[in-house]
């Protein structure tokens, strides 16, 4: 369950926007797979999400440096909307005529790895608490102690509480056993 919400939280299922896509942050390298766009909502704030560089290349928005968004917006930036609780967003590429909405999903493998990674680590934990070892399953060698009468009951001797033979009560040797046939000559 907690991988479930995990994968849903990285994959933006909780979270909504709708605004303009204003800039890109700087890429960490030449041939990155992925890209930081800032979104400028109708209030001025700024969201930053990570898309496919392809789309982000292929939409010439601005790169940079600055996470402040520019005091006006051109109209010719693409207009993007997600609402909460869906794992796609919309985005209105072209102008005018030309306009198209695209439909992309938010989720993708690197969030999928992530939660089969907290799946992993919650499993062994789970594994650690209950069996003893992260990788058991059932129980293994797990000392408990042994059950307690209840108060008022009597205390049982070695016998199982069967009562057989008599109850020793002085000291020395135990009585001889009698022999069967004839005695000694």
């Amino acid at each position: 369950m907690v991988a479930v919400l995990v994968f849903l939280g990285v994959s933006d299922f909780f979270t909504a926007w709708h605004g303009k896509v204003v800039s890109s942050a700087p890429a960490h390298s030449d041939d990155a797979r992925v890209l930081t766009v800032r979104i400028v909502g109708p209030d001025r704030a700024v969201i930053q999400r990570d898309w496919p560089a392809d789309l982000v290349r292929q939409l010439e928005v601005p790169v940079d440096r600055v996470d402040v968004p520019p005091p006006t917006i051109p109209d010719d930036r693409p207009d993007t909307h997600k609402d909460r609780f869906t794992l796609s967003y919309r985005l209105t590429m072209g102008e005018g005529a030309e306009a198209h909405d695209v439909t992309l999903p938010t989720t993708s493998p690197r969030g999928l790895g992530i939660a089969a990674l907290v799946f992993g680590v919650l499993l062994a934990g789970r594994n650690m608490v209950y069996a003893g070892s992260p990788i058991a399953i059932r129980r293994q060698g797990v000392y408990l102690p042994p059950a307690q009468d209840p108060a008022g009951v009597p205390v049982r001797g070695n016998d199982g509480g069967k009562g057989r033979g008599k109850a020793r009560g002085r000291k020395g040797p135990p009585p001889s056993k009698r022999r069967r046939g004839r005695g000694r000559r």
